[in-house]
């Protein structure tokens, strides 16, 4: 529940079909939740950490319009209940006040002036101290290789390496690790590598690297990646998922835009700008979860991570 000065008010957060949530492995439509299949990654905001969880309600509403929500950085389709769980500033470059929980309504309707730097959680901790990809050093670095350069089919992964001195760095990083290999040569500065897909080397699941992992990956990325002052490019464009959520598991507020990546300062998303706007829109239903606590869902809307509210039956 939240509180709206003396009331206690029972959360009813809906999203559109354009919102998504993360089972552990990759993000789907909100609308195509498998109850009897899927987990659903839940925030808590006394520890600013996530974890894994079944909800204990899935809730579809039959519907046909709502709220399409609009701004500089943010896309989203919710209903007049949804509740946000952020930070809210009152003027650019002024100190953020304490977390805490702002519905559709409070935001845009009460106090435009107050509420209109409100910041959403875009970034967390993993509540799952001891994971750990269960690699060495070396096998670890082919990984980020693997996952920011290669293409990877069912059985096999290709490495295009057109710099010199990285390909070497590669060759002797792939005889240290006794990765058998095989490579096709286009031309001097070209490469291509072909791996075995072994699962223990190709993790498709972020929440299992360890804090030292995700630091290691994510600066890794910046590193070799970054094209400009906010614009990261990777070669293996099946990996921006699983890159954007370590980075974010490292603090980082990383969108996905098109077949890249855009990095922020900061681990919140500005809700509100001067481009904010609200239509309505036709949609084919409203959907959410109800979860166990007062924690709230790790949703993803037009590639942007953020923290909301569930519906309590």
């Amino acid at each position: 529940m939240i509180m709206k000065g003396d009331e206690f008010m029972i959360r009813k957060s809906l999203y559109g079909e354009m919102v998504e949530y993360f089972n552990g492995r990759e993000w789907k439509s909100i609308s195509d939740y498998k109850p009897s299949v899927d987990k659903v990654l839940i925030y808590n905001p006394n520890e600013h950490t996530i974890y894994l969880s079944t909800p204990t309600f899935y809730i579809k509403k039959p519907s046909k319009k709502i709220n399409h929500v609009t701004s500089t950085f943010f896309s989203i389709d919710i209903s007049d209940e949804m509740e946000f769980y952020g930070v809210p500033r009152k003027d650019e470059g002024e100190t953020a006040l304490e977390p805490r929980t702002m519905s559709f309504h409070q935001i845009t309707l009460e106090d435009y002036h107050y509420f209109s730097h409100y910041c959403l959680v875009s970034t967390f901790e993993n509540s799952y101290i001891d994971t750990s990809s269960m690699l060495d050093d070396k096998k670890f670095e082919v990984m980020m290789y693997a996952v920011t350069m290669g293409k990877c089919d069912g059985s096999n992964c290709y490495i295009e390496i057109q710099d010199r001195k990285r390909l070497y760095e590669f060759l002797n990083l792939l005889k240290e690790c006794g990765i058998k290999y095989s490579s096709r040569k286009r031309n001097d500065m070209f490469v291509t590598f072909r791996l075995p897909r072994d699962i223990n080397l190709f993790t498709s699941n972020p929440l299992c690297l360890s804090k030292r992992e995700v630091g290691r990956l994510s600066y890794f990325v910046i590193d070799n990646f970054k094209v400009s002052k906010n614009k990261i490019e990777v070669v293996n464009k099946d990996y921006l998922d699983f890159i954007q959520m370590a980075m974010a598991l490292n603090g980082m507020r990383v969108n996905i835009k098109e077949d890249y990546l855009m990095m922020y300062k900061g681990g919140y998303t500005r809700l509100q700008s001067a481009n904010f706007k609200i239509e309505e829109k036709n949609v084919n239903g409203q959907y959410s979860f109800t979860i166990r606590n007062e924690h709230f869902i790790v949703l993803r809307t037009n590639g942007v991570i953020f923290v909301g509210g569930d519906y309590k039956r």
